[in-house]
């Protein structure tokens, strides 16, 4: 009996410990950094900076994402590239969380944004609110964009996609038309370094296709649920035990680095996945 009862009370004591650490990663932002190295990056963008903010869902890291904003000021980033779900369909939470976050990350450095699936499914008005806002800010907005970012005299281009539940048309709904028509419109393959913002990383073969020689990407949440030593168990598009949740992917000269976010979508809730900024550097030479 002394037994059954000292089992009882260890169960119950790592049972409290497991969910307390689960409470406190979903709060736990975490920095990773990524190195692209490429003998197409030219000299004057050596060790230029960029970090990947996505699927942050209106979500805040202290007030006004006080601590979010703190740890990109320490990273010190050349841009910030946010690729989409930075706001929520559910409009009534946190809109003042991800308009403030933008505010203080434009005072950082230039932001760049692309749209994800929850801005494509807010209304039209909601929808231009949150962007004039965004330009009001400074940002860029890139959706099916093209821009060129110069440095030392030397330039590389920076694309960007809206999500493809953006165009109405949708092309019969199929995202790899709709990305491929759109993509091939945008791209100039044997014109230097081309960097694509996107929220869909799943459509890398369609990428590659079209001469991105660096893809930013989310939508994942790395999965949202994952599995200590297995990883990501599901990701829409993808279903189970996804080819793709987080991380460094290669398709022949298309290198995509995929950020598993900041908030969540439905089950606002992370288990063994801190919310993550990715901090990519490119790096002239071979890879």
């Amino acid at each position: 009996m002394k037994n059954s009862k000292t089992c009882a009370g260890a169960a119950l004591l790592a049972a409290a410990a497991a969910a307390g650490y689960l409470v406190w990663e979903n709060g736990a932002l975490e920095l990773s950094e990524f190195t692209c190295e490429s003998p197409k990056i030219p000299a004057g963008f050596d060790g230029f900076k960029i970090a990947l903010i996505s699927d942050l869902h209106a979500r805040s890291f202290g007030k006004n994402n006080s601590r979010l904003l703190a740890l990109l000021k320490k990273a010190k980033p050349d841009i910030i590239a946010l690729t989409g779900d930075i706001f929520d369909r559910h409009t009534e939470r946190g809109e003042r969380a991800a308009l403030a976050f933008i505010e203080g990350a434009a005072k950082i450095s230039p932001c760049f944004f692309v749209s994800g699936n929850h801005e494509a499914k807010l209304s039209r008005a909601v929808y231009k609110g949150y962007m004039d806002a965004l330009k009001g800010e400074g940002v860029r907005i890139l959706d099916n964009e093209r821009a060129i970012l110069k440095r030392g005299g030397d330039e590389i281009s920076l694309l960007g996609l809206a999500d493809f539940k953006m165009d109405p048309r949708s092309y019969g709904r199929d995202i790899q038309v709709s990305t491929d028509m759109r993509l091939s419109r945008l791209s100039r393959p044997g014109e230097g370094f081309q960097i694509l913002l996107t929220h869909r990383p799943e459509q890398l073969e369609v990428y590659s296709r079209c001469g991105m020689d660096l893809v930013l990407a989310g939508h994942t949440h790395g999965g949202q649920w994952r599995l200590p030593l297995i990883g990501a168990v599901f990701i829409p598009n993808q279903g189970f035990f996804p080819a793709i949740s987080d991380g460094k992917y290669r398709l022949e000269d298309t290198a995509m680095i995929v950020s598993r976010g900041l908030g969540a979508s439905n089950i606002r809730f992370r288990a063994f996945n801190r919310p993550q900024v990715a901090l990519v550097s490119l790096k002239r030479g071979t890879e």
